[in-house]
């Protein structure tokens, strides 16, 4: 082989070296612009679909406005239409009616109660208001299906003022069940309702036991203790409405004494001494009508009966006082009544006296010494008259009943005589009005 051969060979090499590599790069590059197109044409079909979907959506969304608006124009017009629903709509209404027609897919936890409310009202807020007021006569049952598994699937409070709401708002529920819901859920509210009534009682029991315990305690708020724990009829709640109603009785003896005391001490200013006498005898059947209550309670509190007796003391000692008072001056107006007596007994005159006086008032000396005178014989009539009416003003107003025994012997000795010395006719007359004299007394 020459020169010239393996010149040309090499060339030949080169050149076939040269356009493999050129083949290769244009290959690459036809292969990156073809996974391009591929790429682009990719993306421009995803972006069609999504476009071509919203525009199905908004076409759908359109077409169930015009459905809504003609059913609300019709509707307006009178007409009566059955509503009709989008079928999304209609089939989450379906699958909620179904669940809640199923026992075994009753939700019982208080988060998948609360779910399947939200897919409900989240189902309804699709429809115009209107439309709703349509459904309300199949979605009503539900709801109260949907509250009442609420109200199920959350325990009842502990605490007595939740536990108090709760069961009103079960009582409530109960009381509200629509027609056409669940007859088995109605059943188990019921039974809840039961159930926290019961656990209400108990709670409310152990409140007012407490209450009564810590009254009997600390001596406040008994009233109302007594008034909580006397609705309860066991043992426990009896023996501590016994144990309050001592501590209220002798809390009020208490009182009754300490006002007791005011009142003796106000009647110390009395001036009346009988009417003295009255209120301390008044106050003395007071004190034995707290001693009788405090005894037929069986009240064995040792500070009320040192108070009992120390009243008794103070009563019995006044009652001593007002007496003594009442008596003297019961003596004085006896002694003052004496002396009246004895006063009206001594200005009764004689009958003689009388007569004599009468007699020297005739003006005839003639008539005046001569017996049998008709001026002597008025004189006497006159006398017996005046000695009458003298024993009727003066003797027939006095009270012999009440009269010390020396007066009463005076009294007696002055009226015999006098009356002796009375013709029969004037003698009744003294008689008649010694009955009919109204008596005068010491006061």
């Amino acid at each position: 082989m020459n020169k010239l051969t393996i010149y040309i060979s090499a060339v030949t090499l080169v050149i076939l070296l040269a356009v493999s590599a050129r083949f290769w790069a244009v290959s690459g590059e036809l292969q990156a612009v073809s996974t391009r197109i591929e790429q682009q044409t990719q993306q421009f079909n995803q972006t069609l679909s999504k476009e071509v979907q919203t525009v199905s959506g908004e076409l759908k969304a359109v077409g169930a406005k015009v459905e809504q608006q003609t059913l609300l124009f019709n509707r307006a017009l009178g007409k009566e239409l059955l509503v009709q629903l989008p079928p999304d709509v209609e089939g989450a209404i379906k699958e909620v009616e179904d669940q809640l027609r199923t026992e075994s897919k009753w939700p019982t936890a208080a988060a998948t109660v609360q779910q399947l409310n939200e897919r409900l009202t989240g189902t309804l807020d699709k429809l115009p208001p209107w439309a709703q007021e349509e459904l309300l006569p199949r979605l009503l049952p539900r709801r109260w299906e949907i509250n009442a598994l609420w109200i199920l699937a959350n325990a009842p409070p502990k605490d007595l003022d939740g536990l108090s709401s709760y069961v009103r708002t079960v009582e409530t529920h109960v009381s509200s069940k629509p027609t056409g819901s669940s007859d088995e859920i109605a059943k188990r509210l019921a039974a809840r309702r039961e159930d926290a009534e019961k656990s209400l009682t108990a709670a409310e029991r152990a409140v007012a036991i407490e209450a009564a315990n810590r009254a009997i305690k600390e001596r406040k708020n008994l009233e109302t203790a007594f008034r909580l724990v006397a609705a309860y009829e066991d043992e426990e709640a009896k023996k501590l409405v016994t144990q309050l109603n001592q501590i209220l009785l002798s809390r009020t003896i208490i009182d009754a004494i300490d006002g007791l005391r005011a009142e003796l001490k106000s009647y110390e200013t009395l001036t009346d001494a009988a009417l003295r006498a009255y209120a301390v005898a008044r106050a003395n059947q007071a004190t034995m009508d707290l001693r009788l209550r405090a005894k037929s309670a069986n009240l064995a509190d040792a500070a009320l009966n040192a108070r009992l007796d120390e009243l008794e003391k103070t009563v019995a000692a006044d009652i001593v006082d007002a007496n003594k008072k009442l008596l003297a001056r019961d003596a004085e107006k006896s002694m003052r009544y004496q002396v009246w007596a004895l006063n009206q007994i001594k200005q009764v005159r004689t009958y003689s006296a009388i007569k004599e006086f009468e007699i020297k008032k005739i003006a005839s000396a003639v008539d005046r010494n001569n017996p049998m005178s008709a001026a002597i014989t008025q004189a006497k009539k006159t006398a017996g008259e005046t000695l009458r009416k003298e024993m009727i003003e003066r003797l027939a107003p006095i009270d012999q009943r009440v009269l010390d025994e020396a007066v009463s012997q005076w009294f007696r000795k002055v009226y015999q005589q006098r009356f002796a010395d009375l013709d029969e006719t004037e003698q009744l007359a003294v008689v008649t009005g010694f009955a009919t004299t109204v008596k005068k007394l010491p006061d």
